[in-house]
């Protein structure tokens, strides 16, 4: 958290801010998505096969990071999942997410390419029943299927209380 921006804002007459954070009562400090993005970028340069990435849909830093890595290692991007798109359009929309110079597709266009050229954003970082990863590990999602080579990155923290499901 930006502490002197925050106090900028209360200087300047703020009289309340209300925020939500996953683990907000946990001590200690977060690293930066610098940071995040960082070792993201290895871990893409290392894996051959097609990577499979969760995140919370509504983390477009995280989303950005994720495509910066794309750009970076030469992958493709499926988005799957309605709340992904639907932030992903809204921030694109707003000028917030940059996808200059990489290629977004359907997730049923991913089987024309290398599995080293794939990279596949899903939903369901919290084993949520519905969500699209969830019913990729079930076989039950039609336009994608999951290979033994295929890598999941889980680019996300588990929920307090979600550790049975994730787990």
């Amino acid at each position: 958290i930006d502490l002197g921006r925050m106090k900028k804002l209360g200087e300047k007459g703020l009289d309340i801010l209300l925020s939500d954070s996953t683990n907000s009562l946990a001590s200690g400090w977060t690293g930066s998505e610098t940071k995040v993005r960082a070792n993201l970028v290895e871990q893409f340069t290392k894996i051959k096969g097609r990577i499979l990435t969760c995140l919370f849909s509504s983390n477009t830093y995280r989303l950005q990071s994720l495509i910066e890595c794309a750009r970076l290692t030469g992958r493709k991007v499926a988005l799957t999942g309605r709340s992904t798109k639907s932030y992903a359009r809204i921030a694109m929309e707003l000028g917030k997410l940059n996808t200059k110079d990489v290629e977004l597709y359907d997730v049923e266009d991913m089987n024309k390419f290398e599995d080293s050229e794939v990279l596949v954003i899903v939903t369901g970082s919290q084993a949520e029943p519905r969500s699209v990863l969830s019913r990729m590990a079930r076989d039950m999602f039609g336009p994608f299927k999951i290979k033994n080579t295929d890598t999941l990155l889980m680019s996300s923290k588990m929920i307090p209380g979600n550790e049975g499901r994730v787990l």
